[in-house]
This record gives C-alpha cells, sequence and structure tokens, in this order.
C-alpha cells in the first residue's frame, strides 16, 4: 500500500479569514485512490473524535479554514449521544455520568464548529454538521451497518481488527492495561460505535448523496489497510477516499 503526500495550494480567499489561518495543513492518501481522490477536491468530510483534547476551538477552526480553502464542500461527521457515551461506559463510568459528560462533550464540538463557520462567513455557507443517527433511516446507511455487523460476526481478523480499535481506545481514556475477560467484555460494550461510523469508511458519497468525498482524520485508521487490501468481506467504494491531515506551524 502506498501513501502519496500532497500539498494543496490555496486559491485567494477574503483577508479577514487568512488571518484566522494560523496552522497550515498537509494531508496524505492512505492508499493511491484517495490520493486521486484528493486531487479532484470535491468533498471533505472532516471527522471529530468526542473526549480527544486535539480538537481544541482553534484547531477545528483552523482545519475548516484550511478545508474550504481547498475544497470544493466540506462537512464535519460527529458520533451521536447513544454511540458516544458507549465509549464511557466501557471504562466504567456509571450510566447517568458518563451521559452528561457525553452530552457536554458533543454540545461542546457542534459550538465549535459553528463558531469556526460564522468567522469563515460565506465560503463555509454550505458547511454541515452530521451526526451517525441522521441517517439512521437511509437504506444504504442501513445496509452498510449491517454488512458490518455480519462482517463481524463472520470475520475473526475484521472482529480482532475491530476489537483491538475499540481497546485502543478504552486504555486511551483509562489508562488499564487489564486483558481479563472482565476488560473484554467492557471493550464489546464500544464496538457498536464502529458499526455506527463504518458506514462513512465505506461510501458516504452514496450515503450523502454526493460525487466522492474524502474522509479527514489526523491519523491512519487501524483497520484501513485491511481493508483497502480487499481482506475483509467489506469494500471500500471507489469515491470513498481516506486522507490523514497533519498540522504545519505557520
Amino acid at each position: 500500500m502506498q501513501c502519496n503526500g500532497l500539498r494543496l495550494n490555496s486559491p485567494e480567499i477574503p483577508v479577514d479569514v487568512k488571518k484566522q489561518a494560523v496552522t497550515d495543513f498537509t494531508i496524505k492518501g492512505h492508499s493511491r485512490q484517495c490520493s486521486g481522490l484528493i486531487k479532484l477536491r470535491e468533498h471533505l468530510l472532516v471527522g471529530i473524535s468526542p473526549f480527544n483534547s486535539r480538537f481544541s476551538p482553534d484547531y477545528v477552526e483552523a482545519l475548516l479554514v484550511w478545508g474550504h480553502k481547498n475544497f470544493a464542500q466540506v462537512d464535519v461527521l460527529l458520533p451521536d449521544e447513544e454511540n458516544t457515551v458507549k465509549l464511557l461506559l466501557a471504562t466504567g463510568q456509571p450510566a447517568g455520568k458518563a451521559m452528561r459528560k457525553t452530552r457536554q462533550e458533543l454540545s461542546r464540538h457542534r459550538r465549535s464548529v459553528m463558531q469556526a463557520i460564522d468567522k469563515i462567513g460565506d465560503l463555509a455557507t454550505h458547511c454541515k454538521t452530521l451526526q451517525f443517527s441522521d441517517y439512521e433511516q437511509h437504506p444504504k446507511y442501513q445496509h452498510l451497518k449491517l454488512a458490518t455487523q455480519n462482517c463481524y460476526e463472520s470475520c475473526d481478523k475484521f472482529r480482532s481488527a475491530c476489537i483491538n480499535m475499540s481497546a485502543q481506545a478504552i486504555r486511551g481514556r483509562s489508562g488499564s492495561r487489564d486483558k481479563t475477560d472482565a476488560f473484554l467484555d467492557k471493550v464489546n460494550l464500544a464496538i457498536p460505535y464502529i458499526f455506527a461510523e463504518m458506514p462513512f469508511y465505506l461510501n458516504s458519497p452514496e450515503i450523502m448523496q454526493i460525487n466522492s468525498s474524502v474522509m479527514a482524520y489526523h491519523r491512519l485508521w487501524p483497520i484501513g489497510d485491511a481493508l483497502f487490501a480487499g481482506e475483509f468481506a467489506l469494500r471500500v467504494d471507489k469515491r470513498q477516499g481516506h486522507g490523514v491531515v497533519s498540522c504545519v506551524e505557520s
């Protein structure tokens, strides 16, 4: 698998937006397919993870400014409450406390995005903040989510990859190095988060009714290599790309 780095050249934009761009970014495609879609500059879907200090208001603003300078359309993807709370429940937090924290965190991210959109102005007029649950009734989303669940049940390698991803996320919050059955039970609580997120990694163009899309995140997705290599029954659509964004201090 080859990753091809590409730094996009920014077209002219209003001076007031330039002043906000305290940080620049580069984007690297996860595969040749991804790099080709990045070059099209059609659509960027910015993924924001809850409970991750990287996504400060300044970082989100800078990333959205950069995205709008370099892509025809930019949208933001957030998880929903139902799936986000599972991440906290998996660390052992009581249900009431976990839900309060989840609502506070998602509200914080929505405010950051809306404030950034307001500052960017007309360039971001059509920018939307999406949640997993917005597409619960969408036939293609339902199909891809079910396909992911079926793959989890039938494919040992995919199931192991999902468990490892969830375990990393939980350990990142709790600091636990536990490998007991009790810890695995907690990990299983968070697995549905992956099921809900996976359709956007597989075919967000079909779900969102657009020509092509690049999912942007700050690190490689652990399952990505195996997906692009065709090691699972799941397939990434040819119109779907993944890009790793990296900060460049200005």
